[in-house]
Formats: C-alpha cells, structure tokens, sequence
C-alpha cells in the first residue's frame, strides 16, 4: 500500500528546541520547580517525569520553553540523535531537543511518533558534522513521512499504543516497589523503627548490636570497567554486554536493547564479569547539576535476561559486597547518600564540569552504620523479594517492547490491512 509523504512541518502547528541555563547560576535550577528534558532521555519511550529541572528564573533566563504534553520529540545531538520521544506530560527541554507541536487536524501525534521510530536509520543517515554528527532542525521539518488519513494513523497508533500501555503500567508499578523499598530502609536504618526496636536498648545512639564503619570495610571486591572494541579483534575476541551510566534506567526499565554489546581480552572479562549481588557505581560523568555516584543492582534476573556476559563501562566501578547478604543493604545505602546530597563532596570537577568521583576518599571517609547480621538477613529478604518483581516486569517490558518492534514495521508499510 503506498501513502503520501508528507514533510513533518507541513503537519506541525509549531516547530521548537530549548534551551539550558547558564549552569555558573545555580538559582537557575534551585528550587527545582519546572521539568527539563535532556536529549539522553529520549529513547524511543513516553516522558513521563525528567531526571533535571529548572526554575521558573532559569526558564525566565534562558531560551528554554515550555513545551505541552503529547508532542514529539527528537533528540538532534549525542548518542541519541535521531531517537524519539511522547512527552505525557508539559516540560522544557535543552537545545538539543527538537520539539513537535503536532496539529491534530492534520495527523495523531502517536502516528508520527511511531513514524518516526521507524524512520530512526534514514534519519541517522542524515546526519552530518566531523567527530559528533548531529541533526539540525531543518532537517527534521524538511523529513517526508507516509501519511494514510486520519482515521487510519489513529489505528495504527492505537494497535502500537497497546503495547505501550503495558510497558507505561508496568514501569509505574516498578517505580511503586522501589518506592517500597526505599521507604522500608528509611524506616529501618535512619528512623530506626525496625521490627523489635521498642525493646532494643540504645548505646551511644546506636541500636544494641549495631556498630559504625567506613563504608570500605564493607565492600570485598571493586575495579574499573572496561569498554573493550566494537568488533571482534584478535585480543579482544570475548564478547559481553557494556552497562554505562546512561543505561541504568533501562535496567530496571527492560529496555534492555540499548545497552551495547562488545569484544573485550579474556584477562580484562575475567576480573569484571558482573554477577548476582553486584552494584555498578558511575565514577565519573555527571554535570554540574548533577554529580557522579548514580548506581544500579545486578540480578540473576538482569543476568538472565541479558542471556550473555556483562561488564560495566569504564566510567564506573563494579563493587561487591565482603558478604553477599550484605549487598542490597549497601545498594540502599548507596541510594540513600546520594538522594541525600551526601556524595557530592567526593565530586570533583574537570573542565567541561565532568565529575571524576575520589573514590578512594569515598571508601575511607565516607561512614556508614552496620546493622547487626540478623535485622540485616531479614531486610536482605523483603527487599530482595521486591526486586525480584521488579526484574519480573522489567521482563515483561522487554516481551512488550519485541513484540510492538516486530509489528512496527508491517503497520507503516502497509502490509497488514485494516
């Protein structure tokens, strides 16, 4: 079946980028009070919350504007360029950010979406520059997609949408269970309101039983990652997934098809295999705004799911715990330092304000409390059993996302009639 190509601007009310504060004014970003999209989040997925935001001073302040919900977006510059986003809700985003007001007259904005994920390797195509090639707005305006009519783009968005639909319930149910799990640390570990604590004396402010340490007495085993090549070479002939800071959310998102897969020496995969209890720590890379220290939980799950050998990237470290029943305390804790602002005077900023993390300094400064052994096997209980389902629909996710990628390409080209 042959449809009219149509340009994107011809079915666009407005075409718009963003912008960035100038990150030198740290009251353009505190309070954060306005959601701010960066083109790292646009991976072919519905916005449903941003990782950044800004100030209603940084937005008054900046070329950054508000963009409403169910528009288009298309990431222009870095590794994401040419991949696409729905913003379910209204946001502002950086200047690398391509925004689609689409004109419901004209086309369902979930049609163009999908046209354009489809679309990802002709636009990659087009991009051009030297060692970081990039999209440019006018390129993205002046891209034809095939146009069926109205009533026929809404039932190819709505058979596809189904599949999102899933993947939308199940990652707000993953959100709840790590809510879940925070919580019950907060409870346990900082309010002390852990089963029996009624009747557990306190000795110089700490539970019966408890002790303080550095937060290295607790970890065993921790090495750099590796990156390894993108072919297959005669030293680095070991394949293995690449885990990167930019792929901890589809970690526990399933959308595991982004993270890349690799060639490595066997020396260099032997020491670095990750496995079941691991905790990946990005040691360097952030922002300003944001500081280093993200982490993410490895599973048998995770591993299984993967179905081949992983390592994290260079950027980041693998920890592992002196005891196994120790690991997802210190992932919690891990957690907890850095939603609580506790990591970030162990960034240390490089030009561009890349964050080298004193890893070291971490280690050896940084204390934590040591729960007795039985409080803790308790806790390692539920809150492994939480991510268990967590990993349960990550997978789910995954089966979704295989299935909507596989009827993706017949709905845009015609080949299934409705």
């Amino acid at each position: 079946m042959s449809w009219e190509k149509v340009k994107i601007e011809a079915l666009c009310i407005k075409v718009t980028s963003g912008g960035t504060p100038k990150t030198s004014n740290s009251s353009y970003y505190e309070p954060a009070e306005i959601p701010w999209l960066k083109t790292a989040e646009v991976k072919d997925c519905r916005i449903l919350e941003t990782e950044n935001f800004i100030s209603k001073k940084g937005l008054e302040n900046s070329s950054a504007k508000f963009i409403p919900a169910n528009c288009v977006i298309v990431a222009m510059y870095g590794e994401t360029a040419a991949r696409v986003a729905i913003n379910k809700i209204a946001l502002t985003t950086n200047q690398a950010c391509c925004n689609l007001i689409i004109d419901a007259a004209k086309a369902d904005y979930n049609f163009v979406y999908y046209a354009l994920v489809y679309s990802y390797e002709s636009l990659v195509a087009l991009k051009f520059g030297g060692a970081q090639q990039n999209l440019n707005a006018a390129i993205i305006k002046n891209y034809e997609i095939p146009l069926p009519d109205l009533p026929t783009q809404k039932r190819i968005a709505s058979i596809l949408s189904a599949y999102d639909d899933l993947i939308e319930v199940n990652r707000k149910q993953i959100k709840l269970l790590e809510e879940a799990a925070e919580r019950l640390y907060r409870d346990w570990f900082i309010d002390l309101h852990f089963p029996g604590h009624e009747n557990t004396p306190i000795i110089d402010g700490l539970p019966q039983g408890w002790k303080k340490g550095k937060l290295g007495d607790v970890i065993g085993y921790d090495i750099g990652g590796g990156w390894g090549s993108e072919t297959r070479e005669t030293s680095d002939s070991k394949p293995a997934y690449v885990i990167r800071g930019t792929d901890f959310h589809c970690v526990t998102d399933g959308s595991i098809t982004t993270i890349p897969y690799r060639f490595h020496t066997e020396s260099n995969l032997k020491s670095r295999l990750l496995q079941d209890g691991d905790i990946i720590f990005e040691v360097s890379g952030g922002s300003k705004t944001e500081g280093a220290a993200r982490t993410v939980y490895v599973t048998n799950a995770l591993l299984q799911q993967l179905n081949a050998p992983a390592i994290c990237a260079s950027f980041c470290k693998l920890v592992r715990a002196k005891e196994r029943s120790f690991a997802k305390y210190l992932f919690d804790t891990f957690q907890y330092l850095r939603k609580t602002d506790q990591t970030r005077k162990f960034d240390k900023y490089s030009a561009g304000n890349i964050v080298n993390y004193r890893w070291q300094d971490f280690l050896n400064q940084q204390m934590i409390i040591i729960p007795e052994s039985a409080l803790l096997k308790e806790y390692t209980k539920i809150v492994e059993n939480l991510y268990e389902n967590i990993q349960t629909l990550a997978k789910q996710i995954s089966q979704a996302q295989s299935a909507r990628d596989l009827l993706l390409p017949k709905l845009m080209n015609g080949e299934i009639n409705l």
